[in-house]
């Protein structure tokens, strides 16, 4: 069903949540680049995903 979705549509819709995340203020903000993250089947992937919010927590 996705692949029906125009690629304007989400272009779109991508710009917007960068706009909100950008101006959002009312707590901290971790940014994880998940592009190339396999964390639900490698546990490499995993555990330095966890590792890194764990070091954003303290």
């Amino acid at each position: 069903m996705e692949r029906d979705i125009p690629l304007p549509y989400l272009r779109r819709l991508n710009r917007l949540y960068e706009d909100w995340f950008r101006r959002w203020n009312l707590s901290p903000v971790m940014r994880l680049e998940t592009d190339r993250l396999d964390w639900l089947t490698d546990l490499v992937d995993r555990a330095d995903l966890f590792r890194r919010i764990e070091r954003y927590l303290d």
